[in-house]
């Protein structure tokens, strides 16, 4: 199955087909790279984001944390993949008024992203904004 088609159906709104396409795409990976690879960190954050679409929250926060998991063993804490999955634990904690939760992780963003990228390059910039935002929800 094919990762185009997949984006296909998500851009047409049908989470549903699109569900089902990632899960087939993340068994043949599994199969083909074991269930530590990065692909597979890659398939979940996938299946995340088509969850949170169709708005089941607790299975969209169980493949972000496996995705996170496997991303941190294989690239490490300090990568831009991490950080990337990192935003989308973020936003859903976001989506569920959780601001302590939610400032945790847009931290742990910046923090990469800073490093890697430099603290004045835009995505860093953005993470920073994000954070600052909650933490006047904190306040």
């Amino acid at each position: 199955m094919s990762w185009t088609l997949s984006a296909e159906l998500e851009a047409k709104g049908k989470f549903a087909d699109c569900l089902f396409v990632r899960e087939c795409q993340l068994e043949a990976v599994q199969q083909t790279h074991g269930r530590e690879h990065i692909d597979v960190a890659k398939s979940l954050n996938n299946i995340g984001l088509v969850y949170f679409n169709l708005g089941k929250n607790k299975e969209a926060l169980e493949k972000y944390e496996e995705s996170v998991r496997i991303k941190v063993k294989n690239l490490g804490h300090d990568h831009m993949d991490v950080a990337a999955s990192l935003r989308n634990l973020a936003v859903l904690a976001w989506g569920q008024q959780d601001w302590e939760r939610c400032a945790e992780l847009f931290e742990k963003e910046h923090r990469i992203k800073s490093k890697c990228l430099g603290a004045e390059h835009a995505r860093a910039v953005e993470a920073k904004q994000w954070l600052d935002t909650v933490r006047a929800k904190l306040q």
